[in-house]
């Protein structure tokens, strides 16, 4: 989501200077206010949102938090104290798609239209412009030296507004068979932008006109600038790519936990929006991007559903999630253990079957600096694992377990692991099974699944009844 924030850049000369061997190993900020914390990132404060819901964009200033719902519009909060954010101004009670911040200038879409707002004063925003678009929105771009606007539409491309006394009124757009424009940002002369299954592209903006396309692994729906580094969540992780002139490089990817849907770059790690947890990978490093964080995200709902991360100039993260806003400070260098399972979600329903039987292997890492004492693993019932009743993993170490179920019983539950991280003292592992097709007349699969008011269903409470179940994302 682009800010002004988005294109500082925080290292010198713009470099990424070489790191640690080993690339998982973080390079942590000066201590902030929070010393009691373990790993990289710590939750400092959860902020409500009204009736507002499912969050698709997040940007900030210092003392203020801008959130953009698809169902309930523009909301506003106050983080003067980050422990206790403060809902000032909305929920709007129409339907926003995207924001883009600039010093004190917002634009919104929302609703068929965009709007130029003054938000000197954040709690009573004033409108300065706005004009009808009828197509979607992804994300916006405020260029207040040029008066300018500019817009990234999806398959409808990359468009600029200009302002004409209260209007804004398009003046250029580029657009073509493979455009699918999700995020933008500025570097230098030049927009990067994301876009979907195209990759990452490179555009003169005045026109605008394409400079140079980078296909990219996955599907491109955010980008953040480190420098001359672009950071792109692609659903399935993060891909880097080096700026260099009117030319982009590939020099990375690390897949993620979750799905990433939003990136933002802080000090030391690049922080993933990852569907149920944020993700901090490290921005420094020799053979291949590593892990630093995984933080599961507290939630009223049964899934947080986090699509939106953004960073304050100080070096806060925000996360915007289902009906939530999280304000994350990165921590003092841990002095306790983390558990980390990777990965996060087995899947039974495909993999060689031996006596009825599927085994996957679950490594439980330490990325702590004290050793990880794992005192017990609960599985699901049916589901077997190896070292149930516990172990100790040095830090930086992994041990690796097998889990066995039969891929033709269907379940969906959580595998518990019970341990000494003061974080998450009982991390879940998702188990699914049994899910890979149904034919007329057979049972209905496991189901578990949350509706808008956060009311957890599962095939029982549609037992003897007709039910459609109609999949869609808005990603």
């Amino acid at each position: 989501m682009s800010t002004t924030e988005d294109a500082v850049d925080s290292s010198e000369g713009g470099e990424t200077t070489e790191g640690p061997s080993d690339p998982g190993d973080p390079v942590m900020l000066t201590c902030p206010e929070n010393p009691t914390g373990h790993d990289p990132l710590e939750l400092i404060g959860t902020a409500e949102a009204g009736d507002a819901s499912q969050f698709v964009a997040v940007v900030a200033t210092e003392e203020h938090a801008f959130g953009c719902a698809e169902q309930g519009g523009l909301v506003v909060w106050s983080i003067v104290d980050p422990a206790a954010p403060t809902m000032v101004h909305g929920p709007t009670g129409d339907s926003c798609t995207a924001l883009g911040l600039s010093e004190d200038q917002l634009a919104v879409a929302r609703d068929g239209m965009i709007e130029w707002l003054d938000v000197s004063d954040p709690t009573t925003p004033v409108t300065i412009a706005s004009g009808p678009f009828e197509a979607r929105i992804y994300d916006l771009d405020v260029d207040i030296e040029t008066n300018t606007i500019r817009a990234a539409a999806g398959t409808e491309g990359l468009i600029n507004f200009a302002v004409e006394a209260d209007t804004l009124a398009e003046t250029s757009r580029f657009t073509d068979a493979d455009s699918d424009a999700r995020a933008l940002v500025r570097h230098e002369d030049h927009l990067v932008v994301a876009e979907g299954t195209t990759g990452l592209r490179l555009y003169d903006p005045a026109a605008p006109s394409l400079v140079t396309t980078l296909p990219l692994e996955g599907t491109a729906l955010d980008v953040a600038l480190d420098g001359n580094r672009a950071w792109v969540a692609t659903i399935e992780g993060a891909s880097i790519a080096e700026i260099n002139g009117e030319t982009l490089t590939e020099i990375g990817t690390r897949a993620t936990p979750g799905q990433a849907l939003g990136i933002t770059v802080g000090e030391g790690f690049a922080v993933i929006a990852d569907w149920e947890l944020i993700s901090g990978i490290s921005r420094q490093w020799r053979s291949a991007p590593g892990f630093v964080a995984a933080e599961p995200l507290p939630s009223d709902t049964d899934r947080p559903r986090t699509r939106a991360v953004t960073r304050t100039p100080a070096g806060r993260i925000l996360a915007a999630g289902w009906e939530q806003l999280w304000v994350h400070g990165a921590a003092c260098p841990p002095d306790a253990p983390s558990v980390f399972p990777d990965p996060s979600f087995l899947p039974f329903h495909d993999g060689e079957v031996q006596n009825g039987q599927t085994t996957r292997v679950l490594s439980i890492r330490n990325r702590g600096n004290r050793d990880l004492v794992v005192e017990q693993i609960i599985p699901p019932e049916g589901v077997t694992v190896t070292d149930e009743e516990g172990f100790v993993v040095a830090q930086g170490s992994a041990q690796a377990i097998e889990v066995t179920y039969d891929p033709a019983a269907g379940m969906v539950d959580d595998l518990i692991i019970v341990s000494d991280d003061p974080d998450q003292p009982e991390m879940p592992v998702e188990i699914a099974a049994g899910i890979s097709g149904v034919a007329i007349g057979d049972p209905m699969v496991p189901l578990r699944a949350v509706d808008l008011e956060g009311r957890v269903w599962t095939e029982a409470d549609m037992e003897g009844q007709v039910v459609l179940l109609a999949y869609f994302a808005t990603w």
